[in-house]
């Protein structure tokens, strides 16, 4: 077979340079480079917004990258409002108080030097002097020198009471360990110093497996029909994991060396992919994953173990473990709603209370809500990264924006569409029916509206507009959340008004105000006052296991006794959806 060619890519703005395969798709050679635009769709050609543009002295052309094949140099224009680029990530995760009690001991051992009547090997000196110790190749190769050099006075260090490291007497520095919520759209790092629970810095960035699909079912899609789509998936988020940790250690100014624990939370697919296992037969019917239990992964980075939280089901992991960790829902006095709204909303309803039917239980579902609260299918839709609109409300008569960034709007990300809907529900210009119209417009409002095709388009602030498909794309979302709850209530044996609290989690949840969710009628029927956001609560319920084992215990509790509440087999699932489309 003759060489393949190779061609130059320049990209701007930024002289990025990328060398590609003829026949590659120019969407492949830029992802390689991380100047990929936006693929919603996994680069599949449906969604229309990995646009680039060609420019060949004067004659530009704008083409989809992800179906633009490479046959020869060329320089690319890439639009950075259309990169995956920095999001507003939700890093917050205000962890309740925890008594450390980590996976991870040091200590200091003193051991008496061999002599000729004492002619133990140096592993057998250790193990007589403590927990037993496994140690690795190359720590077994350094052990003798350490063992002399110090004099025989070292620090061990055990990893579930197994001493796995050995350093000199004079080592300083607490035990550190890294909280990690791997996220379908974005990561965050938590940096820990395990000794004290104290937080010592933290990281984040987009999930690069954005690049070949906004939600898990075209990711999984990927690794079935690309022959190295798994391999690529799954070193794509360890690169990212690790990119993060390095970040936080630069942070903080601390060795690598001395984190021995990188905790994991993230949905079943996240963790599959992570850990390089297959997660097929999660995308279909009956959504079994590979492993439902803790998974450890030894030597992940430097000297640290990766540990992940165990899951429930094919769609309910170890985030949704990690958020009732944190929120305690399996403890909660009063009967306790909490959702984790992404694309994939987890809904989890806990009950203790003695006064209700059927108590001590924890119910789980996982609803289909679509991409539309992270801006994807929206036609101007983005994620909540510099100039997207994020709330919206009414001033002096008019409708006022603000943008992340405090730019010029280029388009509107999960909050702003959620918010513009709402106030446009009170000034009477969407129906709850979720038609949009024009003729109900109050008059302060007459002058932004106009017909576009068989309904009416919004103008919210610039060139950007909210559409008729823009509204049903957010009804269809918060829909299948509202009706998750209410299937979870019925099967409890409540209704709203047993409810004590309402806890939203996640970036969404975060950002939403109370009055906008209550508007829309994305949860049931409750006051705007018992709504509380959490922030990050699966990173949150990560560090509390990664500082004590007594939480990391409680959370493979939590794991087994979750009921999870299969929606595609409930009957009443479909009238619930129909009931819960209508806002308000």
């Amino acid at each position: 077979m003759g060489a393949v060619n190779q061609f130059r890519i320049s990209i701007e703005p930024g002289n990025t340079v990328v060398e590609a395969r003829e026949g590659e798709t120019l969407l492949d050679a830029l992802t390689r480079v991380g100047r990929d635009p936006a693929t919603p769709c996994g680069g599949n050609g449906r969604c229309g917004k990995c646009t680039v543009t060609i420019r060949n002295h004067g004659d530009d052309r704008v083409v989809l990258a992800c179906e633009t094949y490479v046959h020869s140099d060329m320089t690319v224009w890439v639009d950075p409002d259309s990169e995956l680029g920095v999001t507003q990530i939700v890093t917050i995760a205000v962890h309740r108080p925890v008594d450390p009690c980590p996976n991870v001991t040091v200590r200091s051992v003193a051991l008496d030097p061999p002599s000729l009547q004492d002619q133990r090997a140096d592993v057998e000196r250790l193990n007589a002097n403590g927990p037993r110790v496994e140690l690795s190749p190359k720590m077994m190769a350094d052990l003798p020198e350490i063992l002399r050099d110090s004099k025989w006075n070292v620090r061990t260090v055990a990893i579930d009471g197994i001493v796995r490291w050995v350093e000199p007497g004079t080592a300083t520095g607490a035990p550190l360990g890294i909280a990690v919520d791997v996220g379908t759209t974005t990561v965050a790092a938590y940096l820990l110093d395990l000794d004290s629970g104290k937080p010592l810095a933290v990281a984040s960035g987009g999930n690069p497996q954005a690049s070949r699909g906004h939600d898990v079912v075209t990711r999984i899609g990927y690794t079935m029909e690309v022959e190295a789509g798994l391999s690529e998936l799954s070193g794509s988020i360890k690169g990212r994991i690790l990119e993060l940790a390095r970040e936080c250690c630069q942070k903080a100014g601390v060795s690598e060396d001395h984190v021995y624990e990188i905790l994991a939370v993230g949905n079943p697919t996240m963790i599959c992919l992570l850990l390089g296992v297959p997660p097929r037969n999660i995308a279909a019917a009956p959504y079994i994953p590979p492993f439902t239990g803790a998974q450890v992964r030894r030597e992940f980075w430097h000297r640290a173990d990766l540990v992940t939280l165990p899951a429930i089901s094919g769609y309910v992991g170890a985030d949704t473990v990690g958020m009732v960790l944190s929120a305690e829902l399996d403890k909660v006095d009063e009967p306790t709603l909490a959702i984790d709204i992404g694309t994939n909303g987890e809904i989890v309803l806990g009950n203790n209370s003695f006064l209700l039917a059927g108590p001590d239980r924890i119910l789980a579902c996982s609803a289909a809500a679509g991409p539309a609260f992270e801006g994807a299918q929206i036609s101007q839709g983005m994620r909540a990264a510099p100039g997207a609109i994020d709330h919206v409300w009414m001033e002096d008569g008019d409708l006022a924006v603000s943008t992340i960034g405090n730019m010029a709007a280029i388009g509107i990300c999960g909050t702003g569409l959620a918010d513009a809907v709402a106030v446009l529900l009170e000034e009477g210009a969407i129906e709850e029916t979720g038609r949009c119209n024009g003729a109900a417009t109050t008059s302060r409002l007459s002058e932004r509206i106009e017909a576009a095709g068989t309904g009416t388009r919004c103008k919210l602030a610039g060139d950007v507009w909210l559409t008729q498909k823009d509204v049903r794309e957010l009804q269809l979302a918060k829909g299948a959340i509202r009706a998750g709850s209410e299937i979870l209530m019925k099967e409890m044996g409540i209704t709203a008004r047993d409810l004590g609290r309402v806890v939203l989690a996640g970036a969404f949840g975060s950002y939403l105000s109370p009055q906008t969710v209550v508007r829309l009628g994305l949860l049931p029927e409750v006051s705007a006052e018992a709504v509380e956001s959490v922030g990050n609560a699966a990173g949150s319920g990560a560090i509390i296991a990664l500082l004590s084992t007594r939480e990391r215990a409680r959370a493979n509790q939590i794991a087994e006794r979750v009921e999870h509440i299969e929606l595609a087999s409930r009957m009443d699932f479909q009238e619930e959806l129909a009931n819960s489309m209508l806002f308000g």
